[in-house]
């Protein structure tokens, strides 16, 4: 997210930042709209969560193990989520507003079959 309150458009790198991120999304959510996404390879290359579970906030993230993040602190590193937009649980990945997660297991240790969305990202929806 853009905080002009922060950042202003003082810095045109983040606004520009944003700027890219907004509009890979879009180009997601019309891919997704269209019944042409995702990709295999793509999903293929985005970072693992394990040991998820639904954060409450203004809006919902996924807070648990990051694995592989360009942005974690190391290749295995506690992580949340930017805001969740689509969620395919059953199909095991998320879109976030930063890029795609494929989904590992619950914190709770568990795994919902595929194509079966579980209680905690229907409460969302």
């Amino acid at each position: 997210m853009l905080n002009l309150e922060q950042s202003g458009f003082d810095d045109p790198a983040a606004a520009k930042l944003e700027a890219t991120r907004a509009r890979s999304l879009a180009d997601d959510l019309d891919s997704l709209l269209a019944g042409t996404f995702p990709f295999r390879d793509r999903l293929a290359k985005a970072p693992l969560i394990e040991r998820w579970k639904v954060v409450a906030a203004r809006v919902p993230v996924l807070h648990g193990v990051a694995i592989n993040h360009s942005s974690a602190s190391g290749p295995i590193s506690m992580f949340t989520t930017a805001p969740l937009v689509v969620a395919a649980e059953g199909q095991r990945w998320i879109r976030c507003g930063d890029g795609f997660w494929r989904l590992g297991g619950m914190e709770d240790g568990k795994h919902f079959p595929r194509n079966e969305p579980s209680p905690h990202l229907r409460e969302w929806s």
